[in-house]
């Protein structure tokens, strides 16, 4: 049982101290007990219900790990082995995930920042064509009264040398002289 679960050694002011796994199993009152701390264990350290939770990952894990492993284990060693693989498994899998997670909140953090970078672009190249448009009205503007002054000036031109034909050549227009 050791090989499976080995036993957890510590110190303190006290002394030395070694916790072993128990081979007897365990009793319904045992389990209720477990139960009810594992409720207090939640409580007391703020677990939430949903969501990534460290805390209640931890206090998960440590029961599949240690109480239910070495319930099984007692019973049938080989069941035990094959759930501590299954324990690590699940483990490198989680740890996979939370991998992946951060990447994508990095990753998201980095395309939010790109994007304010471009707002920033893009503001500067809509005033930059906002200045160009105004520059490019101005000058049509000036064009335009320049054709209308060239048109009127012609038209005026135009008039005083019919004006002027009409004078100098009456027959042509149905005019007579007096």
């Amino acid at each position: 049982m050791d090989a499976l679960l080995p036993p957890k050694t510590w110190q303190d002011c006290q002394g030395k101290w070694q916790r072993m796994v128990s081979l007897l199993p365990a009793t319904r009152k045992d389990t209720q007990r477990l139960q009810e701390t594992f409720d207090q264990l939640l409580e007391q350290y703020q677990a939430r219900v949903h969501a990534i939770c460290p805390v209640r990952e931890k206090f998960f894990l440590h029961i599949f790990a240690e109480e239910l492993i070495r319930e099984v284990a007692c019973e049938c060693p080989e069941r035990g082995l094959m759930l501590l693989r299954v324990r690590d498994e699940l483990r490198l899998t989680i740890e996979a995930h939370q991998t992946l997670y951060h990447n994508s909140i990095a990753y998201g953090r980095q395309k939010a920042v790109q994007a304010e970078a471009g707002v920033g672009e893009l503001d500067n190249e809509i005033s930059r064509l906002q200045a160009e448009r105004e520059v490019l009205l101005a000058k049509k503007k000036e064009l335009v009264q320049k054709v209308t002054v060239s048109v009127y000036v012609h038209v005026v031109c135009d008039t005083y040398k019919l004006e002027l034909l009409m004078f100098l050549t009456p027959a042509v227009f149905g005019r007579t002289e007096r």
